[in-house]
């Protein structure tokens, strides 16, 4: 029986894509939550949509040096309640597009 940290006899080992599937994971359960606040309207989806968001932020700035992307999203998360909109789709596409680069960035080549 093949244990845990080695694959099946003749098979390649698993590309470490662990890093890509948590985020990708987190993304999905965001636009998941997200999805459903906008339908309902139910607080409670808005916040679990925000915690998700927080708690991949957080992780993903505990594995790449000198980032900040929990303060940034905390930032985009209070612009949002502040009902000020101004420039927030700008933020959360330049944020987005540093997010995707840190994890790119942390995947192997």
């Amino acid at each position: 029986m093949p244990s845990i940290e080695q694959p099946p006899q003749g098979q390649a080992p698993h590309p470490r894509s662990d890093i890509a599937d948590t985020y990708a994971f987190f993304a999905a359960l965001c636009l998941r939550y997200a999805l459903l606040a906008h339908n309902s309207g139910n607080a409670d989806d808005a916040v679990s949509c925000g915690h998700v968001a927080l708690t991949a932020m957080g992780m993903l700035d505990q594995n790449v040096s000198g980032a900040s992307l929990l303060a940034d999203e905390q930032r985009l998360q209070s612009l949002s309640l502040s009902g000020d909109a101004a420039g927030l789709w700008d933020a959360s596409v330049t944020a987005g597009r540093e997010r995707l680069r840190a994890v790119v960035g942390r995947s192997p080549r």
